[in-house]
């Protein structure tokens, strides 16, 4: 949602449980955008209104992606915008005049949003019916992967404040199987966990759909929801569940039961929240600061907490209810850090508020391994992250490592490995233990620290 091209993007459908409502979300939001962008253009001063498209335009596009289609589209109607309110205003009508054409323009382009936003729905691919899991209730052991979004190594296990009691997962590295230099799988969400799930280095992802993530692996297109990808492996054979937030896992693996968060809310309030992060923060942020806007980050925080507890309750029926692989995808410690902030910053936007975030999310990890431990059965636990904490906190700039903790039954000589491993390898682990749950330590090792392959 960063960037406007996004708003014609069937690919948007990705990110809700309700596609037609996030559509029309989107082509609201764009009428939102259009109205500020014609009324400016109209007050301005002459010299300054060419300014207003570029400048806009700057600020949309993080230029990560590129420039897309969808984004000239923008461009365009934006330029025509621009032009029928600059000529307009040129001829010196009448006030009533240059209102009525004002009004008329403006109602014009609601009518393009929204038909652009329809037409999104019939381009993008419409989602089928959540489809029963084909081997989700196999018996035998589990391989329970958390991947907790954005928990840092430095600071969750390194250089944990001495002020704060011991985090949970500094317990868990001391009878785990602790790789101290694993390399970050991606830099961000939409990249790592396919990389995770599919043993490689994703170079591209896009969302393309509902149910569709392009990826560019290898230099080579492809899917996410195609084989190989250990979530589809594992449903063939030893059955597989996920559960997390961002990526819609339960419409994604056809056979593989789950449930998805949505990183985005699809009330249409949110659309306002989207309009207020554009013309509020992100001008501040290119700048270097940060506005913290009550109302914006009140709204944000209170989604935040609201999946975070309700993942957390749902955890120990998930684990208790399924066999084989079960991929849980945390949205914790993940900004902002609304569980157990600091006094004073009840938003959990500061950044010091991130340790109480781990903190939670430590106890989130003890709810799986209590939950692993009463069911008397074997199993192994993989507690990692998809990427490192992107902000500075203390001067300590982000170390492109994640945590990677691997423990279990099978585990009987816990240590550190200080030898460079990779998030995405990670697969390759999950392979080994799918052939042979009573895999040595040593062969996971060998797994997790082999070198990085182009497919």
């Amino acid at each position: 949602m960063g960037n406007w091209s996004r708003v014609f993007d069937p690919g948007l459908g990705y990110f809700y449980s309700d596609q037609p409502r996030g559509m029309l979300i989107a082509a609201y939001m764009l009428m939102a955008v259009l109205s500020v962008l014609i009324f400016g253009c109209t007050y301005l001063p002459p010299w300054t209104r060419w300014l207003l498209i570029p400048i806009s335009l700057v600020m949309a596009d993080d230029f990560r992606r590129g420039f897309s289609i969808p984004f000239l589209v923008f461009v365009g109607m934006a330029a025509v915008a621009f032009l029928l309110i600059w000529q307009a205003v040129r001829k010196e009508k009448t006030t009533w005049l240059k209102g009525g054409t004002l009004i008329l323009e403006l109602l014009g382009y609601a009518g393009i949003a929204t038909c652009i936003g329809a037409l999104s729905l019939f381009r993008a691919n419409p989602p089928g019916p959540k489809s029963q899991a084909l081997n989700a209730h196999k018996t035998g052991p589990r391989i329970v992967v958390a991947v907790f979004d954005e928990l840092d190594p430095v600071h969750t296990l390194e250089k944990w404040p001495s002020q704060y009691p011991p985090n949970e997962f500094l317990d868990l590295a001391k009878r785990s199987l602790d790789f101290t230099n694993c390399l970050e799988p991606g830099p961000e969400t939409l990249y790592s966990l396919p990389a995770m799930t599919i043993g490689h280095t994703v170079e591209r992802a896009k969302a393309a759909g509902p149910q569709t993530l392009n990826l560019i692996v290898g230099g080579k297109k492809r899917e996410w929801n195609e084989k190989p990808n250990i979530l589809l492996e594992a449903r063939d054979t030893v059955g597989a569940s996920a559960m997390g937030w961002y990526h819609p896992y339960d419409r994604e693996f056809p056979g593989v039961e789950g449930r998805f968060y949505e990183r985005v809310s699809d009330d249409p309030t949110f659309c306002f929240w989207l309009l207020f992060d554009f013309l509020v923060e992100r001008p501040f942020q290119m700048v270097g600061k940060n506005s913290q806007t009550k109302m914006l980050n009140t709204f944000y925080s209170n989604w935040q907490r609201k999946i975070i507890e309700d993942f957390h309750a749902q955890v120990p029926s998930f684990i208790d209810e399924h066999h084989g692989l079960i991929f849980l995808h945390v949205p914790c410690p993940h900004v902002p850090y609304v569980m157990h902030p600091i006094p004073g910053d009840p938003l959990g936007f500061d950044p010091e508020s991130y340790y109480g975030a781990v903190d939670y999310a430590g106890e989130i990890c003890k709810t799986m391994e209590d939950t692993l431990a009463k069911t008397g059965e074997p199993y192994t636990f993989i507690a990692t992250s998809d990427h490192n904490l992107r902000a500075t906190l203390h001067g300590i700039k982000p170390c492109g490592r994640v945590p990677m903790l691997i423990s279990g039954t099978n585990i009987v000589k816990p240590g550190r490995v200080n030898d460079q491993a990779c998030g995405e390898h990670l697969a390759d682990v999950v392979r080994l233990l799918i052939s042979n749950s009573n895999a040595s330590e040593l062969d996971i090792v060998r797994a997790m620290t082999a070198k990085r392959v182009t497919p």
